[in-house]
C-alpha cells in the first residue's frame, strides 16, 4: 500500500450526530435530509410506543451551510407520506434566481426517488425475493406488504426490478471476472 494514498481517518460521535441532525422541541422533531427514512419510521414508531404523536419534519442538510442560508429561506412545509404509512413534512425553501423566485422542496436523494414515497430498500427487496426463488410481482408485493405493513403495487415492484436488474448483473458479472 502506498503511503501517499492513505486517507485521514474520520471519527463521528452518535452525538454530533444527533446535534446535527435532529432537532427536538416538545412534540416536533426536526431531522436532516440525510438520516435514513428506517431511522425516521422508528422515531414514529417509538413516539407512538409512548403515546404522543410526533410531527417530524425533514429539513435540507444545507442549512448549517452560510452561503445557503444567505441565499435561500424557508417557506413553509409539504405533506410527503413515508412509505405511504407515515405522514411527515418536508421542508421548502425559496430563493432568487435571474430575476425570479424559485421554490424546492426537500428532497431524500440518497434514499427516495423522485416523485416516490416508497424508499430504495422497500422497492428492492422484490430482486431480493427473485434471488431465492421465482415470484410473480403480485406475490412479491403481497409478501412486501406483509413484512412492511405497507401497500405497495406489483407495478412498482417491477418497474424498481426492470431499472435495477441489469446494473445487478453487471455487478455480479464483475465480481466473479475477479
Amino acid at each position: 500500500m502506498n503511503r501517499n494514498n492513505k486517507q485521514p481517518t474520520v471519527i463521528l460521535c452518535f452525538e454530533d450526530f444527533i446535534n446535527y441532525c435532529i432537532i427536538a422541541e416538545k412534540n416536533d422533531l426536526l431531522i436532516s435530509n440525510i438520516v435514513p427514512p428506517e431511522l425516521v419510521e422508528k422515531f414514529i414508531e417509538i413516539g407512538k410506543l409512548f403515546g404522543f404523536e410526533l410531527k417530524i419534519t425533514i429539513f435540507d442538510h444545507r442549512e448549517y451551510d452560510p452561503l445557503f442560508v444567505e441565499t435561500h429561506t424557508k417557506n413553509g412545509c409539504v405533506d410527503f407520506k413515508l412509505n405511504n404509512k407515515y405522514w411527515v413534512k418536508k421542508q421548502t425553501y425559496k430563493y432568487q434566481s435571474k430575476n425570479r423566485t424559485k421554490y424546492f422542496t426537500t428532497l431524500w436523494n440518497e434514499y427516495i426517488d423522485k416523485f416516490c414515497n416508497y424508499s430504495r430498500k422497500i422497492k428492492q427487496l422484490g430482486l431480493k425475493y427473485s434471488q431465492i426463488t421465482y415470484l410473480s410481482y403480485g406475490a412479491k408485493s403481497e409478501i412486501i406488504n406483509l413484512e412492511n405493513d405497507i401497500n405497495i403495487s406489483r407495478q412498482s415492484i417491477y418497474l424498481t426490478e426492470k431499472t435495477i436488474t441489469p446494473l445487478y448483473l453487471i455487478d455480479k458479472e464483475k465480481t466473479l471476472m475477479k
